[in-house]
């Protein structure tokens, strides 16, 4: 069953955060035969290593020594030329005897050549070591497709010596396009791939990963959010299956259709399934609060809980009810409908209808997309106001989703102002509560693999264990003791209204999660700086005491106060202090109160941190707005101000003196916030600002292609031509190049290629292309457009439908 969740409720105290930081501490492993390997790797942390088994290439391995306890890592490599063919590139390797195993990702037949960068002769392996030699395929570790043996000359002698510098050449054998990577071998063993080269470097430190989409897509992919016909049909025990080589992800129609299983090559479930509270789904909160019918009775502790539809179902393991299934064989998207319960209570069905679509987008994520569909006019009981019209509460904390976790899972991660950071949730001084975070992920699992949720509104989380306070509390995936890991985005939510979400589901490292999470726009701080006009709706601002007008705000948002320390937040969407001196708010006040404030939360604070004491300060800054009927734009400066620096998550307004009383009739309208003076906008903000999901696939389109999603140029024309059944895709757009510009492709799972491949695909396949006009040759360096942005100057994506004739 769920637990208490009143910390969710707060005021401004609710948007806390807790960062103090625990690294987990490595513990020793025995050493193992690595599958395929000539020379076995003993595990890092020590044990005795055991006897190697047949290699690859029919050597005999060798007895494993004992474990190295430390040493250096590989370096990181440089690239030249393009890499058009390799992703990623891994080595395992025995320091005692110089065996190694080279694992690599491509999407092609690849030859490969290894030399020493100074020219010393090789020794051992086998073969030539001057000619290229064929990758084998090779399936033994997650990421990586191909494999290839070296071996030493005798134990010990030739082979890949520690600490020195090597130049491994890779060769397309369908294109012969060449590739290079340098790296320096490691001087302890390596039981399992050591990235020596990949999208982010080898090793990498870096603040973020390399983004995969290109500025300025739609939030939600340009996502119709139509729902799929119901044939009738169902499948087999109510069990939705996503599953391929990587991650198999089931919901499940007896649930409500939530998420009840995510696991990674067959491994134990990342989900606790005590019951229906908790699992993987999305539980909604909403006025009244406390909500209470005298014909539908609460669980004890209940008492005092608002509206909460759950996607699953109630306490007492009443399922939400799904009245609509759908499959698109073309996509593989399922679909689900339902009508959810208030979980609180036995048996309510509430007013609000959770539709969901969920197709495998590669070979270890899951995307998700929810259509919140809600009419308190249809829930059992309303609230209305003296005219007789719903009323309205302000806004709540949405835990969209929330993950119960499998107990055995104990470690959470998520990325803080200083990098990744990692909790062991059995220790219950590391909960966390609202925590804001920089990159939009969070991840369970057991230190080196993981469950990770992202999305473009995954930045803030509350952790902690439930359960052990039940006597006899038990673990596993149907123990009483689950994780808790909720990511809260604010929402105001009117009487009749549509939320909107989407979020993946990924497993796998914590770089991999990293990777995924940079599919989202926010993941890019430019693309996050505050440019919010509320002329059509309101967005994803919310309140505290205090209501808005509807979501569709009819040209202003009219925020009226509900009682004292009213406030209006904006988005949890982290920016850089640096690229906002400025906050331009123009409104209206309709309030006794002239002194207004914004205030600002950033990453990697409590809000004890938000203040001193000592000194007096604040992270607030003062503006005057007057109360003289008028209309008014107040430029607030905020370069300069106290701790206005780093990264900044989130801010709101108030009330400079937030004593308030009497509250009644005091409202703020507001036209817009923005870092810009809006009498002279930008040509292009950063931030497209308050936006709700496209609901056409038309939207500029260009000729040629099949569903057109995006683009600001002509830049790409899909041509489908027919071979022998198959068909081949070309770009034949004709679009001119700038001088100093590339084009740069994306085509489902590859990376960085500079001209769409010789491919030939089957006919009812859907491919997903991007096209990106750069001054990259690499595409590994796209982020340059954070500061540049000229770096790219057009884009264009494109999901083609393989002709069947």
């Amino acid at each position: 069953m769920k637990i208490d969740k009143k910390a969710l409720f707060g005021l401004v105290g609710g948007l806390g955060l807790y960062l103090a930081t625990r690294k987990k501490t490595s513990t020793s492993t025995t050493g193992q035969t690595g599958a395929g390997q000539v020379y076995r790797v003993v595990s890092s942390a020590g044990g005795t290593g055991s006897t190697g088994g047949t290699g690859s290439t029919g050597g005999t391995g060798s007895t494993g020594g004992t474990g190295s306890t430390g040493g250096t890592g590989s370096t990181g490599g440089t690239t030249t030329p393009t890499n058009n063919t390799v992703t990623l590139v891994g080595l395992t390797y025995d320091v005692n005897t110089h065996g190694a195993t080279l694992y690599v990702y491509s999407a092609y037949d690849l030859d490969v050549r290894l030399s020493r960068k100074d020219g010393t002769a090789l020794a051992g392996f086998g073969w030539n070591h001057t000619d290229y030699r064929q990758a084998i395929g090779n399936n033994t570790y997650p990421n990586y497709n191909k494999a290839l043996v070296y071996n030493p000359a005798t134990l010990g002698t030739g082979g890949i010596e520690p600490n020195k510098q090597y130049v491994l050449a890779f060769r397309n054998r369908a294109t012969n396009q060449t590739f290079s990577v340098e790296f320096t071998s490691p001087t302890a063993n390596q039981d399992s791939p050591l990235k020596v080269y990949g999208l982010d470097g080898a090793n990498s430190t870096a603040p973020a990963p390399t983004p995969t989409q290109p500025v300025g897509a739609d939030k939600y992919f340009n996502f119709p959010f139509t729902p799929i016909p119901d044939t009738g049909a169902r499948p087999a025990n109510g069990q939705i299956v996503f599953q391929n080589g990587r991650i198999k992800l089931i919901r499940d129609l007896n649930a409500g259709g939530a998420i009840i299983h995510v696991s990674e090559n067959g491994g134990a479930n990342f989900v606790n399934r005590y019951d229906i509270g908790r699992l993987l789904p999305i539980s909604s909160y909403m006025g009244p609060n406390p909500y209470n019918h005298p014909d539908f009775p609460k669980g004890p502790g209940w008492e005092r809980f608002m509206m909460n539809p759950l996607e699953a179902g109630d306490y007492k393991n009443n399922a939400s009810q799904v009245i609509a299934y759908g499959y698109d064989a073309a996509t593989g998207t399922h679909y689900t409908k339902n009508i959810a319960k208030n979980f609180p209570m036995e048996n309510y069905e509430t007013g609000t209808n959770y539709e969901v679509w969920s197709r495998l987008i590669g070979e270890n994520v899951v995307r998700n997309w929810y259509k919140v569909s809600i009419n308190q006019a249809n829930d059992e009981r309303q609230e209305r106001d003296a005219n007789g019209n719903l009323k309205r509460y302000q806004g709540e904390f949405q835990e969209a989703p929330i993950l119960y976790g499998n107990d055995v899972y104990r470690y959470t991660a998520f990325y803080g102002p200083n990098g990744v950071v990692m909790r062991d949730l059995s220790n219950p001084a590391n909960d966390l509560e609202t925590t804001p975070t920089v990159e939009p992920w969070y991840a369970l699992g057991n230190g080196s693999r993981f469950i990770g949720v992202t999305g473009p509104d995954q930045f803030s989380f509350n952790t902690r264990t439930d359960g052990d306070e039940e006597p006899g509390a038990t673990g596993g995936e149907f123990g009483s003791r689950a994780r808790y890991v909720a990511n809260l985005i604010g929402r105001q939510i009117d009487p009749v209204d549509t939320l909107y979400y989407v979020f993946d589901v990924v497993v796998g490292s914590i770089d991999e999660i990293r990777q995924a999470s940079t599919a989202h726009q926010s993941s890019n701080r430019a693309n996050n700086k505050p440019a919010y006009s509320f002329a059509q709706n309101r967005g994803d601002w919310f309140t505290q005491n205090a209501t808005t007008n509807d979501r569709a705000t009819g040209g202003k948002l009219i925020v009226t106060h509900t009682q004292g320390n009213a406030a209006v937040y904006s988005p949890n969407l982290p920016f850089n202090a640096a690229d906002v001196s400025t906050i331009y708010v123009r409104m209206k006040n309709s309030s006794p109160e002239t002194q207004l404030a914004i205030g600002f939360k950033k990453a990697g604070q409590l809000d004890s941190d938000t203040v001193d004491p000592a000194q007096g300060k604040q992270q607030m800054v003062q503006f005057a707005v007057p109360n003289d009927g008028a209309v008014h734009t107040v430029a607030v400066q905020m370069q300069g101000t106290w701790r206005w620096d780093g990264i900044v998550n989130q801010f709101y307004i108030t009330n400079w003196n937030r004593n308030e009383n009497p509250v009644s009739g005091r409202t703020w309208e507001i036209e817009s916030v923005t870092y810009y003076d809006p009498a002279t906008p930008p040509a292009a903000p950063a931030n497209p600002g308050n936006t709700e999901p496209t609901t056409s696939t038309t939207a500029r389109p260009i000729p040629g292609t099949g569903y057109v999603i995006t683009a600001n140029q002509n830049v790409m024309k899909i041509t489908q031509t027919a071979v022998n059944g198959l068909v081949r895709l070309s770009d034949t757009s004709g679009y001119v190049l700038p001088a100093g510009y590339h084009k740069v492709y994306y085509v489902e799972n590859t990376r960085y290629i500079d001209a769409l491949p010789a491919t030939l695909f089957t006919p009812g396949q859907q491919i997903n292309i991007t096209c990106i006009v750069t001054r990259s040759t690499t595409g590994l360096d796209l982020y340059q457009y954070e500061t540049d942005p000229t770096f790219i100057i057009g884009w264009a994506q494109s999901i083609v439908l393989i002709s069947t004739t």
